[in-house]
């Protein structure tokens, strides 16, 4: 029975599993992956009325199954395309009872590739996919299958998603390189889950733009719930990159159809270009309507941000986000140069309606912010750089509150209404600015309406080209408007009304202004325009331009130039100034008319001083038609201590040409003149013609043959065909130079007069003979090449003589080359050869001697050294010889020079000593790199020094040693003699010197000159007040070459028998002095003078000098202290003159013993006894003295009030007969050396005449008058003198001195 069972069951299994071999063989089987790969598509494609295709299915169905090349298109467009789906799974575990039971399919992997998705946007809610619901809207909704699906493991593979949108005619790209997802279906509909992990995910929004956005370590969870109606998409962590900023994002959103969300973020090393690199925290929450609106709310912070170097904080504390509105509260940015705080609302209406104006309203203030940092900011962010009128480096802070209103549309510039509350600048390099009102700004014009002001405003230290310092102080309005991209003045309107308040400007003291104009294109208006500073006034008022013919009408009054000083770098002014004109015309022809006056103008700078200068001139301010007339004048002209009587020049323009003439008058036997042509004013190339030329001299006419022109023409000047003919002599040439520098040119010189050049040139003395050569130039002005030959012929200067010179001169880039032969009766006075190469260092020209190379020969048996005086004013007289035989090789630094140098009975007369100085003979003797002075004697009359020294011609060091025998020293003008014994040491560099030594100084006799030697520019008394700042230009200055290249260290002993003489003095000194002074520095004076005895005249008694010390404390100002007294005995009565204080400031008291009022001790002087014991007149003589004397002493006081300001010459107080009380009091000044203006004050008995002669009886009265006293020196014999005052006259005197 039970094999009767088995055998069925038996039979039935082993068909079964025949069957299910059968089976399994049949789906591996090619026929029936076709079948299923064609049910597929025949399913898929009736259910969507679309068309789906498999490509082919490859795998065991078994384990696993991949799908290919799966395409799904709709309405013929391709909708889906995929390379290849894989699905791992295990077909027993599907088959398993318990899944079955559950109807759950589980599948191990499912790998997708190469998937890619076309969407098209039509508009609104239409889409491409959106037919396929079509299709299901007229069915009978079927319940979803309770099947559910888990994908255990998932990975997506080089997905893509294009999106074009129709109406915007925009593609989009979005491409996921790799994902691992986790998918679990609930009845596949009704719940869904995924799980992304470390999705990698590109987007590009619009490819035209080419903006890429890089996603990197996505990780969420999407969960999706049919029955709730909750959809949540998790984003637990996001990473990605763009433009080089990190972004870390986490989020959740809910009911994906209208979501809810919570977004929190940062994102760091934000590129900000040149600025830095800025990083920003980001947590908001918000919600949307189907997309089609939001809701939205959030806070921003800033982390991790650095500009320009600097940590930058802030944060906004609210966004508020509804719809294409977005409002910021609570905005705010520091960091160390500057705060800033903002709030406002965005309307980006572009968003949703294209084409519709976007609009922002924010309110912002500025509090410190550094002014150089945010035009670094506006430098670094806008095209075309901060405005170049500003300095990049205004070391200033800017404080500001303004409301900006902006509308603008896509990338148009935005229109914006700016409400300027307050904008303050300052700073203690710049002082203060100030700026307030509306300004509007548009893409085609800007316009504002401020109010300004300025407190110590240093515009040096804002504007790039206002190289002058400024303390700028005013009140102005400014109205009006500019174009950008025009250049003003077009485009430009302007008003300006307000006022200046006290200013300086380079210096230029402004003591007030005031200014009321406007302007438009083509007119300019000028209400009022006024500029005062002391005795400087400048006006100017009225209109110009079309319709007006009143023009605007100017005047500058300058009743001393010396305000304008500071005006002109490095100068000092001197003189008055008056011009006046008026502009008339249009504003694009303007023409001028200018009348001009100067008087008495000095420039310290030029060195020129001219007495006089006229100037009247017409002409429009347009080269095409100038139609000018212009002349002028100069007299009194002296530059740079060249005398001339008078200049000329007048100018007249005919059609596109100019002519005119300038005439200069030397003196009456120096004119020079000449006349030119000048046109193509208007154009690129400029002619000047020169026809005539004419320097006449005493004995000598120059003059031109030919016309002399000029061309400037693209920065370049080209002068043809210059030439100046005399007689036999002639200066021919022409030179070009170019713009970038370089030259071209020569000039040939025959039988020119050397005493004419004398002339010309005002030499001390003349120099006769006659020379010819040719000069070529070439090469560029860094670079020039020279080739000059030149032959003298009977050469005469003092004692020197030469039948004839020859010279010839190569320089060639790096080379020269030099030949010099002087002959003289036949013989060669002196050859001189020489070749050097010597390239420029650019460190300076120490580096460059150091690096020449050269070699040199240079021989004379015995040339006159006469010559040499021109190089030394100082020098009155020199004789001798110079016998000179040197070879010499090397570099400058290793030379080898050889050989001897030799002086031979020279003789030197100093302008500074009265003696003259003596050298028999002086051998240096020269040896390598070395020269060696062999010890020489000098004499000065009575005595004589010996000296000795080398020279290292490395460097030009040198050291030298001397001792002085009685030394005989006697200074001009005759006033110090003296005999020196002592030793000396010098060292130093070219040029400098260290002089060292002890000097002993016998019979020293000083002579103070009894009247001292009429200088005006030494007359004046100077005080020590160097708050002072006067100029009075005197003459060209002369470089005191002690006070720049001499050091001294001297131990000056000054023995007994030393005297001082003269004025009344006749004193014995003694003392000792050291005396210091270092390069570029004064004296510093240390020890004292002590008197051993003497004696001093005082209003003609004879005082005895009891004691005395002039003491030296080494101060920079040689102001020795004083302490001197001397006595003198009257009737029992000791009187004493003490004289206590510096030289400069000295004070002198009378005092007496026993003690006296200093009225007694001048009664005991003048009459031997006290004033109560004088009669009658000699009573009134008595207060006469006293007063004098007393007034006298008085004058030292006045002249230190005010003699330094007043420049006082001449300041005397005169007793009257009633003592000094009524006194006569003299103030005056030499205007020139001849010409004196005074004024006196003095009192006179009234009715003098009356009483004496007509009514004896009658009383006088005694009043104070005041007189102007005008005297003119016309020559040594002969003095014109004028009084004005109660009585006026004039009178001739004639002076008589034997």
């Amino acid at each position: 029975m039970r094999s009767k069972v088995l055998i069925p069951i038996g039979l039935f299994l082993v068909i079964l599993a025949v069957l299910t071999g059968i089976a399994i063989i049949v789906i591996q089987t090619h026929y029936f992956r076709q079948f299923v790969k064609l049910t597929t598509n025949s399913i898929v494609t009736s259910l969507t009325a679309q068309d789906f295709k498999i490509g082919s299915i490859e795998g065991n169905f078994l384990k696993g199954i991949s799908l290919k090349n799966v395409t799904f298109d709709i309405d013929g467009e391709r909708f889906i395309t995929c390379d290849e789906v894989y699905i791992d799974y295990s077909l027993p575990i599907i088959l398993d009872g318990s899944m079955l039971f559950s109807k759950v399919i589980p599948l191990h992997e499912v790998r997708v590739s190469g998937f890619t998705i076309h969407l098209v946007h039509y508009g609104g809610d239409s889409w491409n996919f959106t037919k396929l619901g079509e299709r299901f809207i007229a069915k009978e909704k079927k319940p979803n299958p309770d099947w559910s699906i888990f994908i255990k493991s998932g990975f997506v593979e080089n997905a893509r998603m294009t999106i074009y949108d129709v109406p915007k005619n925009q593609h989009s790209v979005f491409e996921l390189p790799g994902a691992e997802v986790a998918v679990n279906l609930v009845k596949i509909t009704d719940n869904a889950e995924f799980v992304i992990k470390d999705a990698v995910f590109t987007a590009v929004p619009n490819i035209d733009k080419s903006e890429r956005f890089y996603f990197d370590k996505i990780n969420g969870k999407a969960v999706y719930s049919n029955k709730e109606k909750i959809d949540v998409l998790d984003v637990k962590r996001a990473f990605f990159n763009f433009r080089g900023a990190r972004v870390n994002a986490s989020g959740t959103m809910k009911n994906l159809m209208s979501p809810t969300f919570t977004l929190g973020g940062t994102i760091k090393n934000i590129d900000a270009g040149e600025l830095g690199r800025l990083g920003v925290e980001v947590r908001a929450r918000g919600a949307s309507e189907r997309w089609k609106g939001l809701q939205a709310s959030g806070r921003l912070d800033v982390i991790d941000s650095v500009i320009l170097g600097e940590t930058l904080e802030g944060s906004i504390k609210k966004i508020r986000v509804e719809n294409t509105s977005v409002t910021l509260t609570g905005g705010k940015l520091s960091s160390p140069f500057g705060k800033a705080a903002f709030d406002g609302t965005l309307g980006l209406y572009e968003i949703t309606s294209p084409g519709k104006s976007n609009e922002a309203d924010i309110k912002l203030s500025v509090d410190s912010a550094s002014a150089a940092r945010l035009l670094e900011i506006f430098d670094k962010t806008q095209s075309d750089g901060a405005p170049k009128e500003l300095k990049k480096d205004v070391n200033a802070r800017v404080d500001s509150r303004l409301a900006v209103r902006a509308g603008w549309k896509g990338k148009e510039p935005p229109a914006l209404d700016v409400a300027l509350e307050s904008f303050r600048m300052n700073g203690l390099e710049t002082g203060e600015i100030t700026l307030s009102g509306p300004m509007k700004i548009r893409p085609d014009k800007i316009e504002f309406d401020l109010d300004t002001s300025s407190s110590k405003t240093n515009f040096a230290n804002i504007l790039t080209d206002f190289p002058n310092e400024t303390d700028f102080n005013s009140k102005l309005h400014v109205k009006g408007s500019v174009v950008p991209g025009k250049k003003p003045p077009d485009g430009l309107e302007l008003s300006v009304k307000g006022d200046i308040s006290p200013s300086v400007i380079k210096g230029f003291k402004l003591d007030r202004g005031a200014v009321d104009l406007s302007f438009a294109p083509s007119s300019l208006d000028i209400r009022t325009l006024t500029l005062e500073s002391g005795r400087l006034s400048a006006k100017a008022s009225g209109s110009l331009g079309s319709g007006t013919e009143s023009g605007v009408r100017y005047g500058v009054n300058a009743g001393d130039l010396g305000a304008l000083s500071g005006l002109v770098p490095g100068d000092k002014l001197a003189g008055s100034l008056s011009v006046e004109g008026v502009v008339r015309g249009t504003f694009e022809r303007p023409r001028l008319t200018v009348n001009a006056r100067v008087a008495d103008f000095a420039s310290l700078k030029q060195k020129l001083t001219v007495e006089k200068i006229e100037l009247s001139a017409e002409t429009y301010l347009d080269l095409s038609d100038l139609q000018m007339k212009a002349k002028g004048g100069l007299k009194g002209i002296e530059i740079q201590g060249r005398a001339m009587e008078a200049a000329d020049f007048d100018a007249e323009s005919r059609g596109r040409e100019l002519y005119g003439a300038v005439h200069v008058t030397e003196a009456p036997d120096r004119k020079y003149e000449a006349e030119y042509k000048a046109s193509g004013l208007d154009t690129q190339e400029k002619l000047i013609e020169i026809p005539k030329i004419r320097l006449a001299f005493k004995d000598a006419l120059f003059e031109n043959k030919r016309p002399v022109s000029a061309v400037l023409k693209n920065g370049g000047i080209a002068v043809s065909s210059f030439n100046l003919y005399h007689k036999d002599n002639s200066a021919v040439g022409e030179i070009t130079l170019g713009a970038s520098g370089a030259i071209d040119g020569r000039l040939k010189l025959e039988k020119l007069d050397l005493a004419d050049v004398s002339s010309l040139l005002r030499a001390r003395f003349p120099i006769k003979g006659s020379v010819s050569g040719e000069i070529d130039l070439g090469g560029t002005v860094k670079a020039p090449t020279i080739s000059a030959t030149a032959a003298a012929r009977d050469l005469e200067y003092k004692e020197f003589k030469g039948d004839e010179l020859t010279l010839s001169l190569l320089h060639f880039g790096d080379d020269f080359e030099l030949n010099l032969r002087i002959m003289d009766g036949g013989e060669e006075v002196l050859t001189a050869l020489a070749d050097a190469h010597m390239p420029m260092d650019p460190s300076g020209m120490e580096r460059t001697l150091q690096k020449v190379r050269y070699t040199a020969r240079v021989r004379s048996k015995g040339i006159d050294i006469s010559p040499l005086m021109i190089f030394n004013p100082e020098i009155q007289g020199l004789e001798g010889k110079l016998v000179v035989d040197v070879t010499a090789a090397g570099s400058g630094g290793e030379p080898d020079i050889s050989g001897t140098i030799e002086l031979r009975d020279v003789a030197v007369d100093l302008l500074m000593l009265r003696n003259d100085i003596e050298i028999e003979h002086a051998v240096l003797d020269l040896d390598g790199a070395y020269g060696t002075l062999r010890p020489v004697t000098i004499k000065t009359g009575e005595g004589e020094g010996s000296f000795m020294g080398k020279i290292d011609f490395r460097d030009l060091s040198y050291s030298a040693k001397g001792t002085m025998n009685g030394m005989h020293v006697r200074t001009y003008p005759n006033d110090v003699t003296a005999n020196l014994d002592g030793t000396i040491d010098v060292t130093g560099k070219f040029p400098a010197s260290l002089i060292k030594g002890e000097i002993t100084v016998n019979d020293l006799k000083a002579i103070v000159p009894e009247k001292p030697i009429k200088e005006i520019e030494n007359i004046r008394f100077i005080d020590e007040d160097e708050g002072k700042d006067e100029f009075i230009y005197t003459g060209a200055a002369k470089e005191d070459f002690v006070q720049e290249f001499v050091s001294l260290d001297l131990d000056v002993n000054i023995p007994r028998q030393s005297w001082i003489k003269g004025s009344g003095a006749n004193i014995e000194v003694q003392g000792r002095l050291d005396i210091n002074k270092n390069y570029k520095e004064p004296y510093l004076i240390t020890g004292s003078i002590d008197v051993i005895r003497g004696d001093y005249q005082f209003m003609g008694r004879l005082f005895n000098i009891e004691s005395g010390t002039v003491s030296f404390r080494g101060k920079k100002i040689v102001d020795p202290f004083l302490d001197l007294r001397a006595t003198y005995e009257v009737s029992s009565v000791e009187v004493y003159i003490n004289v206590s204080g510096t030289a400069e400031k000295p004070r002198i008291q009378l005092t007496s013993d026993p003690p006296l009022e200093e009225n007694e001790i001048v009664s005991y002087l003048v009459f031997g006894t006290s004033s109560e014991k004088l009669g009658t007149d000699e009573r009134v003589q008595f207060q006469e003295k006293a007063g004098e004397v007393l007034g006298t002493m008085a004058v030292g006081e006045l002249r230190q009030a005010i003699g330094d300001d007043l420049a006082i010459d001449v300041m005397t107080i005169k007793g009257s007969q009633t003592g000094f009380k009524d006194t006569h009091l003299e103030i005056g000044k030499y205007l020139t050396e001849n010409f004196y203006i005074g004024y006196e004050r003095f009192s006179y008995e009234r009715f003098f005449y009356e009483r004496y002669f007509l009514s004896p009886g009658l009383l006088s009265s005694t009043a104070t008058a005041n007189r102007a006293v005008i005297e003119y020196r016309v020559s040594d014999f002969l003095t014109l003198e004028s009084e004005i005052g109660d009585e006026a006259g004039a009178d001739v005197f004639f002076n008589f001195d034997y």
